[in-house]
């Protein structure tokens, strides 16, 4: 049954996709709705980054600070909405042409734009796999969008340059392979959540929706549409971040909204005296970013889909 409907939903979406490949704003950081954060000879050798990371962040939450005369956490709610819009402004603003055309969904932010723009490939801070060199190869590149196992091809590998924009780079984020994509998951997507006022469970299975989970019973799925709708107008289809466009759905990016969620949640409650660290986002008994790599919390693949981890070493 969820085949079917993944059929169904694929095929209303093929029209939207088709210019997919039309010219996009230059940039190392476009499309990457998937990522390959496998440990190999290549990612071993990533330096550590994480730090340069979360003061980035913390840089930029303070710089809104600043702005709007924030010294202690005693504020009224209009300054906290204020002051939390503007946070989610300057870590997930969405960069037009950076998405999928004419409708341009799925884009990437400003924040993981300029993090990728300020590494270095040649100091090992960053590594960036084209799409024949992941673990998803086998699948086929160039043609008519289809179903795997059945005819043509997903709508991300319509041809060679779709399907290398459709993986994310990867960085070490305190000694875990990290796939870029997670930033606008942890600060994008979950400022969407955040301004919903999702419950744990609401927001759990908004993002089981968005990346199109098949344990996410069919029953649900016009309530999260519903929900999704109210906050952009791409979230109203099953697997838009996932499945519908790549054949993969991540627990891991869904772990990334809810660490993203506790973010601006901790910083409602303490806009003057939080600091951003990743470990401060779960109360899990591994670090918080051990749940963003995707080894340690696998993938779910639509029927037919190929991976081959043949060239990688079990995650830390």
């Amino acid at each position: 049954m969820f085949q079917k409907c993944w059929t169904l939903l694929a095929c209303s979406a093929f029209a939207a996709l088709f210019c997919l490949s039309c010219k996009l704003k230059s940039t190392k950081a476009q499309i990457y709705q998937e990522t390959d954060d496998r440990l190999t000879s290549e990612t071993k050798k990533l330096v550590d980054v994480g730090s340069v990371f979360e003061s980035m962040v913390n840089e930029r939450v303070n710089g809104v600070r600043k702005k709007n005369g924030i010294v202690n956490d005693q504020i009224s709610e209009e300054i906290r909405k204020k002051f939390l819009d503007e946070v989610g402004k300057e870590l997930g603003t969405y960069v037009k042409g950076t998405g999928i055309t004419p409708l341009d969904i799925v884009q990437s932010t400003n924040l993981e734009i300029d993090f990728v723009n300020e590494l270095s490939l040649s100091r090992n801070e960053y590594f960036q796999a084209t799409y024949q060199e992941s673990r998803y190869h086998n699948n086929p590149v160039g043609g008519v969008p289809g179903l795997p196992g059945v005819g043509g091809v997903l709508p991300s590998n319509m041809n060679t340059k779709m399907a290398d924009q459709s993986i994310a780079g990867v960085v070490n984020l305190n000694g875990v392979i990290v796939g870029i994509d997670k930033i606008a998951h942890l600060f994008a997507v979950s400022k969407k959540f955040f301004n919903l006022d999702l419950s744990d469970n609401d927001a759990w299975n908004l993002g089981m929706y968005l990346e199109g989970h098949p344990k996410l019973p069919m029953g649900e799925w016009p309530k999260y549409a519903f929900l999704g709708l109210r906050a952009d107008k791409a979230w109203g289809v099953f697997g838009v971040y996932g499945t519908l466009v790549t054949g993969v759905a991540s627990e891991a990016d869904m772990w990334a909204n809810m660490f993203g969620l506790r973010f601006y949640q901790l910083l409602s409650v303490s806009p003057a005296s939080y600091r951003f660290n990743f470990n401060s986002l779960c109360r899990k008994t591994n670090p918080c970013l051990w749940y963003l790599n995707e080894q340690n919390v696998p993938n779910i693949f639509v029927k037919g889909f190929k991976v081959d981890d043949s060239q990688s070493s079990p995650a830390p």
